[in-house]
């Protein structure tokens, strides 16, 4: 099957179990276009790590494809593939390895682009200065700094070599409002390079960098206009609104507002 005009990547029929009587994702299909950033919501559980790790082939679906480019992304080879899918993970801790930043990100272009030895260092740097981090982090050791910075170190490696789908699990979990902010703005800028960006998130408050917004529940999707968010609609969804939100409800329903 051949995906159409701006569509990157098409999902049909997804379906997965960690278990055969443990279905997590039923029949999921969906498109990502490029250029387009989409947040994807659920509550605890609905499957929304195993969605990004299934669109990364670093889990293999019970049935159903995944079609990047054209093509079954089984059928693609592996360094083709990372070449043009990258993903980070939620706790960047678990997948920080080595003793200096710029070792950490340059690991993918050792890898994907050999050839390219000589742009090294430009492109390391160009990396970080995306996420916000300057020429002085390249001696640092990545597992001595702080926790927003470990995230921007394990941003700036995913997308040190530019690829086309990133994949993001929770990137602004435990950041500040600032380093947050700086998050979310590389991610909206990245996209408008023809790239497409799927994150997910529990702090609704991001969705408004959000082309698109997609909701997992009962193992399967669900859209929402970000523009119109009915907040009890998505408790329906196992999804809890802001407290501001909750507290402003708790008050019309009690007479105080």
């Amino acid at each position: 099957m051949e995906t159409a005009g701006n569509t990157l990547v098409e999902v049909n029929g997804l379906s997965f179990g960690y278990e055969k009587n443990m279905i997590v994702l039923s029949d999921i299909s969906l498109s990502l276009e490029r250029g387009k950033v989409y947040a994807l919501l659920g509550a605890m559980a609905s499957g929304k790590s195993t969605l990004l790790k299934l669109l990364a082939r670093l889990a293999k679906p019970l049935s159903g494809q995944i079609i990047l480019e054209g093509k079954d992304v089984w059928q693609i080879s592996e360094r083709q593939f990372r070449r043009c899918v990258s993903i980070a993970f939620q706790y960047p801790d678990r997948s920080i390895f080595a003793t200096t930043v710029y070792d950490e990100v340059v690991f993918a272009l050792k890898m994907l682009y050999p050839e390219k030895k000589h742009m090294f260092d430009s492109l390391v740097k160009g990396a970080l200065l995306a996420v916000g981090l300057d020429e002085s982090f390249l001696k640092r050791n990545p597992h001595m700094l702080s926790g927003g910075e470990k995230r921007k170190v394990s941003l700036a490696a995913t997308i040190v070599h530019r690829p086309q789908l990133l994949l993001l699990d929770e990137p602004t979990a435990g950041l500040d409002g600032i380093s947050a902010e700086s998050i979310l703005s590389f991610v909206a800028d990245y996209a408008k390079s023809d790239n497409t960006v799927l994150f997910t998130t529990h702090n609704l408050e991001d969705i408004s960098i959000a082309d698109e917004v997609i909701i997992l529940y009962d193992g399967k999707v669900h859209y929402i206009d970000k523009n119109r968010v009915d907040y009890m609609v998505l408790v329906s969804y196992g999804i809890l609104p802001p407290d501001y939100v909750l507290y402003e409800y708790w008050g019309k329903y009690h007479g105080y507002t």
